[in-house]
């Protein structure tokens, strides 16, 4: 589920374009939902917030088709302030499209005031 697409925006990088994610060796668990970004008006959620936020999260359905899967991306609303990617949790994205052969992916990106409207990283 968890894919990280960018480093980690903290230090130097916090104001910054973002740039391309260190690769890793090991096996990677994205078998969970990252964190929000962090949010200046708060609506009464309870996810987990951080800057180490910039991941897409893939939701596949188990059987694959012979000629692949569509691929619906969602992109949260919230003006660039609010709002996250893990909105309508694990279960709301794969018992609603998994069964109907749709891989979902969502992505978080940075909010308010870290926003950084700049092009993506390579």
């Amino acid at each position: 589920m968890r894919v990280p697409f960018a480093a980690v925006p903290v230090g130097n990088l916090r104001f910054e374009k973002p740039l391309p994610p260190e690769p890793w060796t090991n096996t990677y668990n994205a078998t969970y939902f990252g964190p929000s970004c962090i949010q200046l008006i708060r609506m009464g959620s309870t996810t987990m917030e951080s800057e180490d936020c910039l991941h897409l999260n893939i939701i596949a359905p188990q059987e694959k088709s012979p000629n692949g899967n569509p691929v619906l991306l969602w992109i949260h609303s919230g003006g660039y302030e609010l709002g996250s990617a893990n909105q309508y949790g694990y279960n709301g994205i794969a018992e609603r499209w998994a069964p109907r052969g749709i891989t979902v992916v969502t992505i978080n990106y940075r909010l308010g005031a870290l926003d950084c409207r700049g092009d993506p990283p390579p």
